[in-house]
């Protein structure tokens, strides 16, 4: 594959223009495709755009908005350093009420306008800045009084609690991903919010207690206030700490769609905290006033909430990083993510164990056994987490490997056929909205199973993985190779130009290929025509290579199409079967290099059309026609039983008609589909066979013909055990035909994987005896249990007129035969006199005209 189809894992390719690729696809988690699938394939700089202030550029009028709200907070500085005290705290406290208000009113506002977390939390942020603004209405009151400009804290002050714990959910549905996607996913939201929020209130409550410890216990002392009459205070500004240090945890931890629009957020509701935490402490010193500048935390913070919300929001989904290409710091960062939470509790820990020390424990040794205890409990739950965060990056690792197995071929690291038809939907979806270059080049290699055979399969693996290489290095970046299996590749054609990011939808995983190669595309090379990077790929895959010691010429056969300007409404269906008509013409024209398709191609009679009509229908594309199983009886003469059927297969193709048995073989080894015609035939007779045999009666014979030269291809027993375990049916019940041994090179391999199958108990029948595609020599080698014979041997056998020297010779070779316990099954009887003759020869099963009439042959066996 391309660079984008390197591979799951993160294989890196190399280019022909020297470019290094990196590909990765998973699942989706968060809905923003429209298949439910995401994008890590982070390379470059749009992995920097990711980690940065994600989205669209912002809108104008924002940066404007921006810009006035900062003349605000200067002007309103300005007024609290430079007039009186009394006016200058008139006017913080006047420009707190109305930041407030208009934070609030701009939650509110855009609120309305979005929908799902976008809604939510500017909703929620909203109720709390709203609240706020009460509480800024009633300082401001109390100033213009007379009031203090400290105010005194009251019991029913706890009521503030509310608007934090909304501030609070708001930040939590602030829209963000997980920075490990991959392994933990989206669904679980509520197990995150949890863990959020428990991690923020232990980071807290040790904040708490370092801080009572060392200021607030001995400032309460000093300042004669109980605890209760500062206990609100104290309460909020824990509320206050929580949402801050969950901003941070968000910050750190998570993917927030919106970088800036989360800073924004952030800085206003720490701000605020920051002003809260300040007038505790002036509360606790019993301080009558502060420096004016110090009211500017409730003026800067609600204007920054108000900015975060009219901030647009980010409509393209975030690239992640796949757990393969992650960094150091990456990793470090999910560590930290464990961590964090026990670091700042050991450290409160052991400053409250030192102020036990200095106090008189004799006699309390519980305590301190409980203290030891409490520190091993602590210790085994971090040796846990430990061990999860290990199980966690071993689950990514096989979660990897799962969706490299599922979508790339294992032997080349191409995209396989399932990658390469989403790619393919996608580009011709991207063509119907805006018409550009698309283009399926198919590619063959030629005699690929005389490279099996003569130079073993290690060798054919090997020409495979240079091919894979070759037709890598000759695309360009935002191409795809695939290989559709056995010698057969496939490579879609796209410009880069083809992808805008309109950002008014979502991409799906075809859609959000690596930016990086894709603006780094010359323009020469994003205009580049299809049919020259079709034959620079003939050209490539054309050169000689070294296999199992021997320079190899390679020969392939290429089919190109161009998805034309009338084309708008094409199916991924139709372009490849043109690019198949394409590649057969080619080689059929014995030319080894690229064929275009053109509207003549598709005439239903040519060679090309056939064959690639032909692969079709093996494939059970409807398109291709409707393949037949048809059995005939072969009927025992003297008890007129049938005992087995003889399986062939037809084709009935959608403009030509019905295409008999042996014209369909040739033709099926012609297009090199001969194995799936094999495979087709073989399980749909044993199913019509299992179909009409009543629960506990012998089931009948099917002989199902295979070519000697294909009985040694790697896979067969295993097809032929799983097709009779799907059936139901004993291995005796298949009996092998086979033909054309005269044309077997390695007759040995094949009596030996026929030998194993006999052991197993599938029958072996030597078919066509007497025709020159059959050798005697195969009875001296082969396993075999019955023959066949072929028509004009039958007639040989029985015709009184045959010359006396061959006559003799007939009978003396075919009652060996018969004394050697192989049945012999006749071909051809098609009349009285010829079936009386052969069961006086010792012959009893017997095919032909005759036999059809006597037992018509049942109804032909579709698809199951």
């Amino acid at each position: 594959m391309t660079p984008r189809s390197a591979g799951l894992d993160g294989d890196v390719q190399m280019g022909r223009d020297g470019r290094t690729r990196r590909d990765g696809w998973s699942g989706r988690d968060d809905g923003s495709g429209r298949d439910g699938r995401i994008r890590d394939d982070a390379r470059g700089p749009a992995r920097a755009r990711s980690a940065g202030f994600g989205g669209p550029p912002v809108a104008r009028w924002w940066r404007w908005t921006a810009i006035v709200v900062a003349v605000v907070v200067v002007a309103v500085a300005l007024a609290t350093l430079t007039l009186p005290a009394r006016a200058a705290l008139i006017v913080v406290r006047a420009a707190g009420l109305a930041s407030t208000a208009s934070g609030a009113l701009a939650c509110f506002v855009t609120a309305a306008r979005r929908e799902g977390a976008e809604r939510s939390w500017r909703l929620l942020v909203g109720v709390m800045v709203l609240a706020l603004s009460g509480t800024a209405l009633a300082s401001l009151r109390d100033v213009v009084h007379g009031g203090q400009p400290v105010p005194h804290i009251t019991l029913p002050m706890l009521v503030l609690l509310v608007p934090w714990l909304c501030g609070l959910a708001g930040v939590l549905r602030y829209p963000t991903e997980p920075f490990d996607t991959l392994a933990r996913g989206t669904a679980r939201q509520r197990r995150w919010y949890l863990i959020t929020v428990l991690d923020s209130v232990i980071v807290t409550g040790a904040v708490a207690l370092l801080a009572w410890v060392t200021v607030l216990q001995n400032g309460i002392k000093e300042g004669d206030h109980p605890v209760y009459d500062i206990l609100p205070a104290l309460v909020v500004t824990a509320a206050a700490l929580v949402t801050a240090v969950t901003i941070i945890l968000i910050a750190t931890f998570r993917r927030p769609r919106s970088l800036l629009g989360l800073s924004l957020l952030g800085s206003g509701l720490m701000v605020f905290a920051l002003a809260i935490m300040i007038y505790l402490y002036a509360t606790t010193r019993s301080l009558a006033d502060l420096p004016r500048i110090l009211d500017m935390g409730f003026v800067i913070g609600p204007l920054l909430v108000g900015l975060a919300a009219l901030l647009p929001p980010v409509q393209t989904p975030l690239v992640l990083v796949p757990a393969a290409q992650w960094t150091a710091a990456e990793y470090r960062r999910r560590w930290w993510h464990v961590m964090l939470p026990y670091l700042p509790l050991l450290v409160a820990a052991a400053v409250a164990v030192v102020r036990v020390l200095r106090t008189d424990l004799a006699g309390q040794e519980e305590i301190w056994a409980l203290l030891c205890l409490l520190v091993l409990a602590l210790v085994r739950q971090l040796t846990t987490m430990a061990d999860n965060v290990r199980l966690l990056e071993r689950l990514e690792d096989n979660q990897r490997e799962l969706r490299r197995l599922a979508f790339h071929d294992p032997l080349t690291g191409l995209a396989n056929r399932a990658l390469f038809a989403d790619r393919l939907d996608q580009a011709l979806a991207r063509y119907a909205r805006v018409p550009h270059p698309v283009a399926v080049v198919f590619c063959d290699l030629d005699d690929f199973k005389q490279v099996n055979d003569t130079l073993g399969h290690a060798a054919g693996d090997e020409l495979l993985r240079v091919t894979a290489r070759r037709l890598t290095a000759a695309v360009r970046a935002t191409d795809t190779v695939a290989r559709f299996g056995g010698d057969e590749f496939a490579i879609l054609l796209e410009s880069a130009r083809a992808r805008p990011h309109d950002g008014g939808g979502t991409e799906t995983e075809s859609e959000s290929e690596s930016e990086s190669d894709v603006e780094s595309e010359s323009d020469a090379e994003a205009g580049e025509d299809p049919v020259a990077i079709g034959h620079r790929l003939a050209e490539a895959v054309r050169l000689p290579v070294r296999l199992a010691d021997t320079t190899y010429a390679v020969a392939a056969s290429f089919g190109l199409v161009v998805v034309g300007t009338a084309d708008t409404a094409i199916t991924a269906e139709t372009l490849l079967h043109r690019a198949d008509l394409a590649m057969y013409s080619a080689k059929s024209g014995k030319t080894g290099l690229l064929t275009v398709y053109d509207a003549g191609l598709g005439a239903p009679d040519t060679v090309p059309a056939l064959r690639a009509a032909l692969a079709a229908a093996a494939r059970d594309d409807p398109s291709g026609g409707r393949l037949d199983v048809c059995l005939r009886p072969v009927v025992d003469l003297a008890t007129d039983e049938v005992p087995a059927y003889q399986a062939r297969l037809e084709w009935h193709h959608p403009r030509l008609g019905v295409f008999r048995p042996q014209r369909l073989a040739a033709l099926g080894d012609s297009a090199g589909v001969g194995p799936a015609l094999d495979r087709f035939l073989l399980r749909h007779a044993l199913a019509w066979i299992a179909g009409r045999t009543q629960p506990g009666a012998r089931p009948a014979a099917v002989h199902v013909p295979l070519l000697a030269e294909r009985v040694a291809r790697e896979g067969l027993p295993a097809e032929i055990s799983s097709a009779l375990a799907d059936a139901g049916l004993p291995a005796g019940a298949l009996v092998l035909d086979i033909r054309g041994t005269g044309r077997d090179r390695d007759l040995d391999a094949t009596a030996a994987v026929l030998t194993r199958l006999h052991r197993a108990g599938v029958r072996i029948s030597l078919a066509e005896v007497g025709s020159a595609d059959t050798t005697v020599d195969s009875l001296r080698l082969l396993p075999v249990d019955l023959i066949t014979l072929h028509p004009a041997y039958t007639a040989l056998w029985v015709d009184r007129s045959t010359q006396y020297r061959l006559r003799i010779l007939t009978d003396a070779f075919l009652a060996t035969v018969i004394d050697l316990g192989i049945e012999v099954i006749a071909d051809g009887v098609d009349s009285r006199s010829t079936a009386r003759r052969l069961l006086e020869r010792g012959c009893h099963l017997a095919t032909g005209d005759i036999v059809d009439n006597r037992a018509p042959p049942p109804a032909t066996a579709g698809r199951p």
